[in-house]
């Protein structure tokens, strides 16, 4: 299966492939360094796929770049070249969240290749107006690759 930049992937699903296919992706995965608290979700509730509160910020981007920055005030800004957000299955996201922190200072983007899927059965679970969103989600379902130890470090605060 040829692995697919960001770009490519964005492209062929907005022309209508990928559908019902495992898909190879591969970019720079990148979260942000803490957790937050979101407010009281909306009635009804969100489905999972809409990923309530924290779309865009973890997330692959083709360069080598952050998916989201956040602004002392708590704006964030999106990646400047191509980016998407996936749903990531619980079982495997200890594995991507491990590494968002090395020596108390955020780890730069890690290259990574993933299989994953769009038109995902939760789609259907998700609120009528983000039904469009839920299914052009990308579901990772596996790690294929992914190398922590490639990550650049800020320099250390004074």
């Amino acid at each position: 299966m040829p692995v697919l930049t960001v770009s490519e992937v964005l492209a062929k699903r907005a022309a209508g492939e990928l559908r019902n296919q495992p898909v190879a992706l591969g970019g720079f995965w990148s979260t942000p360094p803490i957790d937050h608290s979101c407010t009281v979700p909306p009635s009804p509730p969100p489905g999972e796929l809409e990923l309530y509160c924290t779309d865009g910020e973890s997330g692959i981007t083709e360069l080598d770049e952050w998916n989201a920055v956040f602004s002392p005030e708590g704006r964030m800004t999106p990646a400047r070249g191509p980016h998407l957000s996936p749903y990531v299955l619980p079982a495997i996201s200890l594995a991507l969240y491990e590494h968002r922190v090395v020596d108390r200072r955020r780890a730069s983007p890690i290259p990574i290749v993933v299989v994953g899927h769009f038109d995902d059965p939760r789609a259907a679970l998700c609120r009528p107006a983000a039904q469009d969103l839920c299914r052009d989600r990308f579901v990772i379902d596996r790690i294929v690759a992914m190398e922590p130890s490639f990550a650049r470090l800020p320099p250390p605060s004074p």
